[in-house]
């Protein structure tokens, strides 16, 4: 297994507004993509009915690759209670949500994820020189890709700030 570093805090959007729930997290996946990070996956999902309303939470990782050394992830934590209101808008009757709508961001690099400098018993110092390369020899490249994995969470997080603002109607 490599090693795991992580470098991105985690950033949270909270926000009450009146939205259609399902677009917004059709709008979520394809900022995820346009950001570069073709392998999304849904860890966890969970939904229920109670008497404040529909609640829907969802655990999404993403994956890019930027090297053969480095794997970025970033992690989507989603949750939501809203229900169902109907309201008016350029003269027709609209089905939307009403409700808190959370959504949450975080990231780590996963370095050397095929494990080819992994100590074995054969060879204890591959660890060691698996140390030194992350220093000092690839240790521009590796800031690079913490910097990429920073910069995707804040433009990913200004993005559905912004749909949020757009798409209210309350």
């Amino acid at each position: 297994m490599g090693q795991k570093d992580y470098v991105a805090p985690t950033k949270t959007i909270e926000q009450h507004a009146v939205i259609d729930l399902n677009e917004f997290i059709k709008q979520l996946h394809s900022i995820v993509k346009e950001r570069g990070y073709p392998d999304l996956m849904e860890q966890s999902h969970k939904e229920s009915n109670s008497d404040t309303g529909r609640n829907v939470s969802f655990y999404w990782y993403a994956i890019k690759k930027p090297s053969s050394y480095v794997k970025i992830y970033l992690e989507v934590i989603f949750s939501a209670t809203v229900k169902n209101v109907s309201i008016e808008h350029d003269e027709e009757k609209q089905m939307m949500q009403e409700g808190v709508v959370s959504v949450s961001l975080t990231g780590y690099i996963m370095k050397d994820y095929e494990d080819e400098w992994a100590l074995k018993t054969q060879s204890p110092t591959r660890k060691l020189l698996r140390e030194f390369y992350d220093k000092f020899v690839g240790r521009d490249r590796i800031a690079d890709n913490e910097s990429e994995l920073n910069n995707d969470i804040k433009l990913i997080m200004g993005e559905l700030k912004t749909y949020l603002k757009m798409s209210r109607v309350d």
